[in-house]
């Protein structure tokens, strides 16, 4: 255990730091690819499709983030890491058929470690989600009940997210790191369905689809011309649609029929599976993370602080005279003067950097009339 003076608070504040977990991944991911430790790895994954996808070109172009703070600190604290995963044989870590992933995630710890020189390795607890949702993975993932989940896959980096809500489902809920493995695409079909190859499925133009959250990359893609469903629980939805007759085939990562009564065809397409990391807070969505932003209740993405007091223009109440909390104004004593404390105004002087505004006129009290 690291004193937490080392690497900030991780208890204080676990919502802010998520950019921080991003990056950090990304740097360690890179420094597995360039150490040659993936292809240690990958030796014995047999007819294993990879399909790797590297950020950066260099570990020099991916320096870990300095003082660590929120989520990231508190894994370097503990030396532990949450990972949600799904109760199915062969997805997420945990799994009777994700060795390699699991070794893939040893190795980014040890060099998330490494980095951060701490004196043991970064343990990994799989927490299991059940029953496996997409909808409720990502609900926990934002309410902290893991830090980070390797289950779902991304078709060519980026995801669509949810139907209707993409740029959400990126931006505040979810978002992933650099590719960090390969998952094939499968078509579950019933067993008594004429389909034998996906070939069959896209010249049938009347075949009615239905796709998994991270599969609707592929299935837009490959079908642009057939009707695709995109549920929120795909897996009950999509599998037990297929069995109903509602939909022909349900694209998916899993080479497992997630129901009995199908059966399931490989496409031959494979897609990347992240590393998912909760968003930071950015109530204004302005894409400055609330953390950083110094004006978080209003959109303000250029941070502009004319008096350089902390508090973004759009926020302050008095622009143009610092009143914020990284400097102030005297208010009484030595009126008009710079001040981060009451004595620096001198014997029972005030100084103002709490935006104070005594006849809440909606104008700070250092741009009054003393």
């Amino acid at each position: 255990m690291l004193p937490r003076s080392v690497y900030g608070s991780g208890t204080a504040n676990d919502a802010i730091g998520k950019e921080q977990l991003v990056r950090a991944l990304d740097a360690a991911f890179i420094r597995v690819l360039s150490s040659g430790k993936w292809r240690e790895l990958t030796k014995s994954s047999g007819s294993l499709k990879i399909n790797i996808a590297d950020c950066y070109p260099t570990p020099e172009t991916a320096s870990y983030p300095a003082n660590p703070t929120g989520v990231l600190a508190k894994i370097l604290n503990s030396r532990q890491i949450k990972v949600g995963t799904y109760p199915i044989t062969g997805i997420g870590s945990g799994n009777t058929s994700s060795r390699l992933n699991d070794q893939l995630l040893t190795a980014i710890m040890d060099e998330l470690a490494k980095g951060y020189n701490l004196p043991g390795p970064i343990q990994t607890i799989n927490v299991t989600v059940t029953p496996p949702s997409g909808n409720l993975l990502f609900q926990q993932l934002n309410a902290g009940v893991f830090d980070i989940t390797d289950i779902n896959s991304a078709l060519g980096g980026t995801s669509s997210g949810w139907t209707g809500k993409p740029k959400q489902m990126r931006r505040l809920i979810a978002r992933f790191t650099c590719t960090v493995m390969s998952s094939g695409q499968y078509l579950q079909v019933r067993n008594d369905s004429p389909y034998q190859s996906m070939d069959d499925v896209i010249a049938d133009k009347n075949a009615k689809l239905c796709a998994g959250m991270l599969s609707s990359q592929m299935a837009n893609a490959y079908f642009r011309t057939h009707s695709v469903t995109l549920p929120e629980d795909d897996i009950n939805v999509c599998g037990q649609g297929v069995l109903d007759g509602v939909y022909n085939a349900y694209v998916h990562f899993n080479p497992n029929p997630v129901k009995p009564g199908l059966r399931v065809i490989n496409t031959g397409i494979v897609t990347g599976v992240p590393l998912w990391v909760a968003g930071d807070p950015d109530q204004d969505q302005d894409a400055i993370p609330d953390y950083m932003d110094n004006c978080p209740s209003i959109p303000n993405p250029d941070l502009a602080d004319s008096d350089d007091d902390g508090i973004g223009d759009v926020c302050d109440n008095c622009r143009n005279t610092p009143n914020g909390p990284r400097g102030g104004t005297c208010t009484k004593g030595k009126v008009g003067g710079p001040c981060k404390s009451n004595c620096e105004c001198g014997d029972d002087g005030a100084c103002s950097m709490n935006q104070e505004d005594k006849n809440g006129n909606g104008t700070g009290d250092v741009c009054e009339p003393h």
